[in-house]
C-alpha cells in the first residue's frame, strides 16, 4: 500500500499548483477560442444537436468535453444554490470551473505514471521522476489552462509508458546473483521476452483514443506501440514471432472506440469529422503562424531548424536538463544498464522534436509531450549517478532527501505563481535573455496593465487600443479596441504595446504612431520579462503650446469652445497638461480681458478638475480637464484674450514659463504667440476664425475674492478671443 500511499501524495502535490486560482491570467487562446468552445460544445450536447460539436480540426474534443463539464458544475451548482447569486456573474470563477477539470486530469496522470514507472525502474528512480513532472514550471503552467497541449501531454506520456509496462513489465522479482534488491521489479532488457499484460495494454489504447481526440500530433502513437510490440515479439535475428498482431490489433480497436464514442459529431457526420481534422493539419499545421514568429531577436515566418533545441535549453529546468546531460553521458561511457524503456524514451524525444521541426509552424508549447519524458530520463540520470542509491534511500536518508527535493521543487514553483509560464531556466539568463531569444508572452501581464489604467482619473473614460483586445477586456472598465483605433484623433486615451506583437512586428504603423505620439507611462516587467507597454496618448487640441511652467508642468496644447456662449454665458476652456516631473500643488488662473488689458472675468481652478489635483499627478502622464469660464451679460462686442498660467496657492508666487517663440504677422517677433480670433455675438453664437497677432503685455494681478491678497501676474499665453458683435 506504500505505493499508493506516495502516488496519492504525488497527486496532491501536482494538484495543487495546476488549480490554484488565475484570476490574473487569461490566454490568448483561452480569451480567444476555448472558453467560447467549450461553452459552444455544452449549448451542443444539451439541444442534442451532436453535428455542432464538430468545432475545430484538432480537434480538441477532450478539452471541450472538460472545459463543458466545468461549465455543467457551475450552472447545477447555481441551480442548487451551492453558490450565491451573484457568482452568475463573476468571470474569474467561471475561468477556474472550466479549467479545473484539466487541471485535476494532468495531475491525475501524474501519479499513474509514478505507479507505471515503478514497474519499469526502482521507486528512487519512479519517485524522483513523478516529483520533476509535478512540479516543471512548464507543465504547470500548460496543465492549469483550458487548452490542448497540457491535455495532449499528459495522454500522450500516459499512453506510452502503459504500452512499455504491457510489453516490457515483469512481475518477476531479481533474485539470482548480483540482484540489488529483491522487492524491486526489474524491466526487461534487451533479448529478452514476456506475456503481454493486457490490462496496460488496454489502459495505453485509451489514453491513445483520448489523445487522439485531443490534437493530431498524438498519431504518432500509432507507429510507437507498433514499435513496441515488435520489440517485444522480435526472435533471433530480429524475426517477428507469431501474435504481434493481437496486441496491435486490439490497441487500435479500443484507441478507434474510444475516439468514436468520445466525439458525437462521428456519431452524425464521420465524414464531416474526418475531413475537420485534416483540413486543420494541411492548411493550418502545415503553414507558417498568420501573424508570424520570431527567433533570435528577428521577426520570421519559420524560426528554422535550431528553435526547438533552443526551446529545450530555456525551458526545460536546470535540474532537468542536466539530468539528462548526464545520463546521455553515462550511456555514452556504457556505465548504465541499456534498457529498452531508457531507449525508447530517449528515441521519442528525439523523434518528436525531429518531426515538428520539419513543420513551418512553430510555438515552444508544440513539443510540450517531450518535458514529462525528459522529467524521467533525468531521474534515471540522477539515479544511475550512484549505484545502489536504491537501498539506501530506504531509510532515515531516503526521507530527508526526498523532503529535500521536495521542499526545493515547491518553494521554485511558488516564486513564479501565478505566471509559472513566464519560468526560463536561469542557466542561460531567465527571461530577461529568453525574451530577446524566443517568442514571448501569451496574454500574461495584461491584468497589471489593465490595473494600472484603472487606477488613473481618466482610466474609464475613452477605449483602450491594444493587439490582444479581448485578452485585456475583462480587467478594465473602458472599452477595448484594435491597435488600428490608436490613429483615430481623440480615440483612446490609452494603447498597451504587448511583447509578443512587439517581436512580430505586427501592426508597425501603429506602433509607430503610439511611440512617437504618446508617453510611455508603465511598463509591465515580471520576472525580468517586459510583456506590456502602457502609452497615454494625448487628446487632440485646436491649439498646441509647448509652455513649460517651471520644472515640472507642461501645456501640451488648449481649445477654446465658444459655442456655448449665447446660451449659457459660458467660455469653455480645455487645457492639455503633461507632469514632467512629481509636481507640487498649483492652482490654475485663467483671466479673460478686453483689448485695454481691464479683467473681464476669471477662474482660479485646479488645472486637473477638482478630483485630480497636481500634486499626485504621475511624471509623464498627460491630463485633460474642461474649465467653464462665466462671462459678464452685458459683456460689450469686441477683442478680448485670454490669459492662462499656474501659481503656488499658499503664496501666490506665479511658476515661470518657458514657451516656445512664435511668429503673429508681419510684425511679429520671438515674444508673440499666435492668435485666436471669435466672430460672436450673445444672441447669434459664435463662428470661430483664427489670424495671427501679438500679445499684448502680462495684465496685473486682482483680488480673487477668496479672501486677502492678490491673484498672481498671469502670463499671456493662449490667443486672442475676438467677440465680435
Amino acid at each position: 500500500m506504500r505505493r499508493y500511499g506516495i502516488a496519492l501524495l504525488l497527486f496532491g502535490l501536482a494538484l495543487v499548483p495546476r488549480v490554484a486560482p488565475r484570476p490574473t491570467l487569461l490566454t490568448v487562446d483561452e480569451a480567444y477560442h476555448w472558453f467560447e468552445r467549450a461553452e459552444r460544445f455544452l449549448q451542443a450536447m444539451q439541444q442534442g444537436n451532436f453535428a455542432a460539436t464538430n468545432i475545430i480540426g484538432h480537434p480538441g474534443v477532450t478539452t471541450m468535453w472538460l472545459g463543458a463539464s466545468g461549465l455543467w458544475l457551475r450552472e447545477t451548482a447555481l441551480y442548487w444554490g451551492w453558490l450565491p447569486p451573484a457568482a452568475a456573474d463573476d468571470v474569474m470563477l467561471t475561468w477556474a470551473f472550466l479549467r479545473t477539470p484539466v487541471a485535476v486530469v494532468t495531475a491525475l496522470v501524474v501519479a499513474l505514471a509514478y505507479l507505471l514507472l515503478r514497474r519499469l525502474y526502482d521507486e528512487p528512480t519512479a519517485l524522483l521522476a513523478g516529483l520533476f513532472w509535478a512540479c516543471d514550471p512548464f507543465l504547470i503552467a500548460h496543465s492549469s489552462i483550458l487548452h490542448v497541449d497540457g491535455l495532449l501531454t499528459a495522454l500522450m506520456v500516459l499512453s506510452i509508458l502503459a504500452a512499455l509496462v504491457a510489453f516490457f513489465s515483469r512481475e518477476v522479482r531479481d533474485t539470482g546473483p548480483g540482484a540489488t534488491d529483491p522487492a524491486v521489479p526489474r524491466a526487461a532488457t534487451a533479448g529478452e521476452q514476456q506475456p503481454v499484460i493486457w490490462p496496460f495494454l488496454f489502459l495505453s489504447a485509451v489514453a491513445g483514443g483520448l489523445a487522439l481526440l485531443t490534437k493530431s500530433p498524438s498519431v504518432l502513437l500509432l507507429p510507437t506501440v507498433a514499435m513496441l510490440a515488435v520489440l517485444a515479439f522480435r526472435g533471433e535475428g530480429w524475426r517477428i514471432r507469431r501474435g504481434v498482431l493481437w496486441p496491435l490489433l486490439l490497441w487500435g480497436a479500443v484507441a478507434a472506440a474510444v475516439w468514436l464514442i468520445g466525439w458525437p459529431a462521428v456519431w452524425v457526420d464521420l465524414p464531416g469529422a474526418v475531413a475537420r481534422v485534416v483540413n486543420q493539419v494541411r492548411f493550418e499545421g502545415a503553414e507558417p503562424h498568420g501573424w508570424g514568429n520570431f527567433f533570435l531577436g528577428r521577426a520570421v515566418e519559420d524560426p528554422g531548424p535550431l528553435f526547438y533545441l533552443v526551446v529545450l535549453l530555456f525551458r526545460l529546468p536546470p535540474w532537468t536538463l542536466l539530468g539528462v546531460a548526464v545520463l546521455v553521458w553515462l550511456l555514452a561511457r556504457r556505465r548504465v544498464a541499456v534498457t529498452l524503456p531508457t531507449l525508447v524514451l530517449l528515441g521519442f524525444v528525439v523523434v518528436f522534436v525531429v518531426l515538428l521541426t520539419l513543420l513551418p509552424k512553430k510555438f515552444d508549447r508544440y513539443i510540450l509531450p517531450v518535458f514529462p519524458v525528459c522529467s524521467i530520463l533525468a531521474a534515471v540520470g540522477w539515479i544511475s549517478v550512484r549505484p545502489g542509491v536504491a537501498n539506501r534511500a530506504r531509510g532515515w536518508r531516503g526521507t530527508v532527501a526526498a523532503a529535500a527535493v521536495v521542499v526545493g521543487l515547491v518553494v521554485n514553483v511558488a516564486l513564479y505563481y501565478p505566471y509559472q509560464i513566464s519560468y526560463y531556466s536561469p542557466l542561460f539568463g531567465g527571461g530577461a535573455v529568453a525574451a530577446r531569444v524566443l517568442p514571448v508572452g501569451w496574454g500574461e501581464g495584461h491584468a497589471e496593465a489593465g490595473a494600472y489604467i484603472n487606477a488613473q482619473v481618466n482610466g474609464c473614460d475613452r477605449p483602450i487600443a491594444l493587439w490582444f483586445d479581448p485578452v485585456l477586456d475583462p480587467f478594465v472598465c473602458a472599452p477595448v479596441v484594435r491597435l488600428p483605433e490608436s490613429l483615430k484623433p481623440g480615440r483612446v486615451d490609452y494603447a498597451v504595446l504587448y511583447i509578443d506583437q512587439l517581436q512580430r512586428t505586427n501592426d508597425p504603423q501603429e506602433t509607430a504612431h503610439i511611440r512617437t505620439a504618446g508617453t510611455l507611462v508603465h511598463t509591465v516587467t515580471l520576472h525580468g520579462i517586459p510583456y506590456a507597454e502602457v502609452y497615454q496618448l494625448p487628446q487632440p487640441t485646436a491649439q498646441q503650446v509647448g509652455a513649460r511652467f517651471g520644472e515640472s508642468i507642461r501645456l501640451y496644447g488648449y481649445t477654446l469652445d465658444a459655442a456655448a456662449l449665447r446660451i449659457s454665458g459660458v467660455l469653455t476652456l480645455t487645457t492639455v497638461w503633461q507632469a514632467l516631473a512629481p509636481p507640487a500643488e498649483y492652482m490654475m488662473v485663467a483671466q479673460l480681458l478686453d483689448d485695454n488689458g481691464a479683467l473681464v472675468a476669471q477662474i482660479d481652478v485646479p488645472p486637473g478638475g477638482p478630483a485630480n489635483p497636481t500634486s499626485i499627478w504621475y511624471t509623464g502622464h498627460y491630463v485633460t480637464w474642461y474649465h467653464p469660464l462665466p462671462v459678464p451679460a452685458d459683456l460689450p462686442a469686441g477683442t478680448y484674450r485670454l490669459a492662462v498660467g499656474l501659481y503656488d496657492p499658499a503664496t501666490f508666487a506665479r511658476l515661470p514659463i518657458e514657451a516656445p517663440p512664435r511668429q503673429c504677422g508681419a510684425g511679429g517677433g520671438a515674444a508673440a504667440a499666435a492668435c485666436h480670433r471669435i466672430a460672436c455675438g450673445r444672441a447669434s453664437g459664435c463662428v470661430p476664425r483664427f489670424q495671427m497677432g501679438r500679445l499684448p503685455p502680462l495684465v496685473r494681478g486682482r483680488r480673487t475674492g477668496r479672501g486677502a491678497g492678490y491673484g498672481p501676474a498671469v502670463p499671456a499665453l493662449l490667443r486672442y478671443a475676438a467677440l465680435v458683435g
